[in-house]
Formats: C-alpha cells, structure tokens, sequence
C-alpha cells in the first residue's frame, strides 16, 4: 500500500464519519412532553381538595399518587391512589418512603383483586387556596417518590463515552502504539500488533513481499496509519427513569406540572437528577375509564385520611370573613369572648395605628376605603405572624412563612373592609387551633428556665 494509498483511504473514512454524525439522544428526549392524565382522574384529583373542605371546613393540603398501566407507552395516568393515614394540615404534607412502599403494596394487592395492571408513576399534591408553587418540603416530598418509583419507568440509551477527555497525545513504544491524556483520569489505549503469521497474510494481500521488508516495521506503520484515519466511537448505557409531579388548588387555577428526571451511567457511574418544569396536563378520552361520585370520593377520602374536626377558627373564622364583607356590624362569638366587629369603624386605641394627632375618620362601607395606608395594615399582619411563629415553634421556624401564603391570601381578601384588630383576632385564633397551645407559652417557658437554673 503506497502513500497515496493510504490518503486516499483516510479521506475516504473522513467522509464516512461525518455522514455518520447525528443528533445524540437524550432523556429528555424520551420522555412525555406533557403530563397524560384521562377526564376521569383529572376530575378526581380536581374533586379531592373542595370535597376536604366540606369535611373539615378548611383548604387543607393534600397527597395523593398518580397510577398508570404498565406496558403503556404514552405514560397515561389512569387513576389517584390517596396516601393512606395521611396528616393533613394548612402548611404542608409529610411523605416518606414507606409511605411509597405501603401504597405499592396497596395497589399490587389490587390488581390481583380486580385483575388491573397498575403501577406508580407520581405524586400529586394538593395546596389548599395556596400558590401553585412547590416549597422546599414538597421537592424533598417530591424526591423521595422519584428515588422509590423511577424504577417503574426505566429506560436506557446508548450514550458517548470519552475514555480521554484532555488533549490525546500518541506515541511509540516497544512496538506499540500508545494513546493517552494528561489527566489521571484518563484512559491509556495500547495497540500492538501479536500475530506474525495474520500480519503476513495482511501484508500479502496488499502486493507487499513479506521477505522483502521489515514484516513488524511495516505493519506497525500500517497499523499507525488506519488508527489515524479511523475514528473509534466508546458508548456506554445511561439508564434513566422518571416520575411526574403535579401540584393543585381549590381555586382551579392551572396546574403546577413538571417531570422529574434520574439517570446513571452504566461504566462511569455519575449520575443526574433534575426536575423538568413548565409542563402542561393533557386531559385524554379512554375507554373504561375510572367511575365515581362525589358521594364515593368523600367515603374514600374519609376512609384514607385523617381529617381534622372543624374547629373554632375554621367555622367562626369564616363566618367572621363573611360578616365583614357584607359591611354589617355584628358580634361573633369566639368561646366566652364576644368579638365588635364593624367595617371601616374600629377602635384606633387598640390599633395604634393613628399617628398623634389624628382623628377618626368614618368612611362609608360602600367605596371601602380606609383612614390609613392599606400596605401598613398588611405589613402589621405578616408581623403578627411572624410573632406568633417565634412563640409557637421556634426561631427556626420563620422559614415557614413562605408556606403561609394561603393564609395571607386569605386575610387579603377582607382589606378594605375591616380594620387590623379584626385581622389580629382572626390570625391569633388560627395558631391557638392549629398548635392548641395558650397564648403565655414562651411566659412558661421562661418560668421553667428560671425553676431549672439554666
């Protein structure tokens, strides 16, 4: 093989490895572009959050699994599984991974019962009246599913492995030909040629006498000059799955859905986790699609959660919103204490919100304006929770503000009717239910340190 041999045969593979060069896939290539759900689970997850408020008087959140049938390429969620013996509060939910385990369970018991073919594919979480945002606690909520169910959709692809990721250097030694990086994490790739009579027989083929030449010199020069017109590709498997994440409210608005993503590399072994976000659901007609009432779901959602009893925020708190919207000066009892509320019109010494010299000033409940900035009125009630944070919980807990969104929400909705001191009563009556706890607890404690000598 002569010189213009060999260039003509490395322009040759040049040409074969860019016409061979394409798109490479990834896993978020694979998987669903939206989140498949049929009418029928969409309108049982949409039914699960009013249906607790009627039970409990509250927008409790929420946790739920999303099922689908195996060996069905589209991924379409089919059904809701409820947490079984879930606690449900305002703030957030609590999920871990046995939880995973026990609803497994309950289904595989399941579909030998009905002779179905369900799986876990996600999770999906109800957040009361809140933002369709997730928190902190539903992402680790959220991660715990993906590491217990991505199983069920696993996948794998060929992808490209670089066993030398720096800058190749070759060289020559003891009849070898040696490939490496800089890095000591890169590979060493040797060649050597180890059969004299195959290299004869090569040798022959090409017109080249073997008892005229060097037979290891000219092969190692053959060798030398097919490995640098050759491009030699590595693959290695990346085996991913994943899990969807839907979030909703009792306002309807739209869903917050995602796809949660983990992948490992089969040699390498790194792995990936990412969550994939602004996704939609596609609602989808199927045939034997679940069935259900209203009257079923309330007796699943009883059967399956702990629902908390009404309580006096939850039913005189709500009547207080109502009394106050409609501009009508009425008293509201709360246990022995009997709370004035008038709209527009409260008492300023109780506030303290006028500044000296100040007067009162009476407005019609009609054109609901006030005699003093709206944005401080809300800037005092995010303080009164903050307080009320400290007293009940702890320094630390003032990460949970964020999670009190729904309640601000909540409060927003009577601003220009009622005055602080009716938001002050609304917000203390909602920790005192919440955490059943008195209003002097940080007093005890102060007192119980004083008795330890600490």
């Amino acid at each position: 093989m002569g010189d213009n041999d060999i260039d003509e045969l490395e322009m040759l593979l040049e040409q074969a490895g860019n016409n061979e060069k394409k798109k490479i896939i990834t896993p978020k290539d694979r998987i669903p572009k939206t989140i498949p759900m049929t009418e029928g689970a969409y309108k049982k997850a949409d039914m699960i959050g009013p249906i607790i408020k009627k039970l409990s008087k509250s927008d409790y959140e929420w946790s739920a699994f999303l099922l689908a049938q195996k060996d069905d390429p589209k991924y379409i969620v089919r059904d809701i599984h409820i947490q079984k013996d879930q606690d449900i509060t305002y703030g957030n939910v609590k999920l871990k991974g046995e939880d995973v385990a026990k609803a497994s369970v309950e289904i595989q018991k399941r579909n030998k019962e009905k002779g179905t073919n369900l799986y876990v594919i996600g999770w999906i979480h109800g957040h009361g009246l809140g933002m369709l945002s997730p928190s902190g606690v539903d992402k680790n909520n959220f991660k715990v599913v993906l590491n217990s169910v991505s199983l069920n959709t696993e996948q794998h692809l060929s992808v490209p492995l670089n066993l030398i990721e720096t800058n190749v250097t070759k060289r020559k030694e003891d009849g070898k030909i040696i490939y490496s990086g800089s890095a000591v994490e890169d590979a060493v790739i040797e060649y050597a040629l180890s059969n004299d009579k195959l290299l004869e027989k090569i040798l022959q083929e090409q017109d080249i006498d073997p008892e005229k030449v060097n037979i290891l010199k000219k092969g190692n020069l053959l060798l030398e000059s097919l490995l640098d017109a050759t491009k030699i590709n590595y693959y290695q498997s990346n085996i991913f799955g994943f899990s969807y994440f839907v979030i909703m409210n009792n306002k309807h608005s739209k869903e917050y859905a995602s796809i949660g993503l983990t992948a490992e590399k089969a040699i390498t072994k790194t792995d990936s986790a990412e969550i994939v976000e602004g996704l939609e659901i596609s609602k989808v007609h199927v045939e034997n699609d679940i069935e259900f009432t209203e009257k079923s779901l309330k007796a699943e959602l009883k059967s399956r959660i702990h629902i908390p009893k009404p309580t006096i925020y939850n039913i005189e708190g709500l009547n207080l919103f109502n009394k106050i919207k409609s501009g009508k000066k009425k008293k509201v009892k709360k246990g022995k204490k009997r709370v004035s509320v008038v709209a527009g019109d409260y008492n300023k010494h109780q506030t303290g919100l006028l500044p000296k010299g100040s007067t009162h000033q009476q407005h019609e409940t009609s054109n609901r304006t006030h005699y003093y900035n709206v944005l401080y009125v809300g800037s005092m009630a995010l303080k009164t929770i903050e307080d009320n944070i400290i007293k009940y919980e702890s320094l630390g807990a003032k990460g949970k503000m964020s999670e009190l969104k729904e309640f601000m929400n909540m409060i927003q909705e009577i601003d220009y009717v009622v005055g602080f001191n009716a938001k002050e009563e609304i917000i203390n009556s909602y920790f005192e239910n919440k955490y059943s706890m008195q209003k002097n607890l940080s007093l005890d404690k102060k007192k119980d340190v004083k008795k330890d000598g600490k």
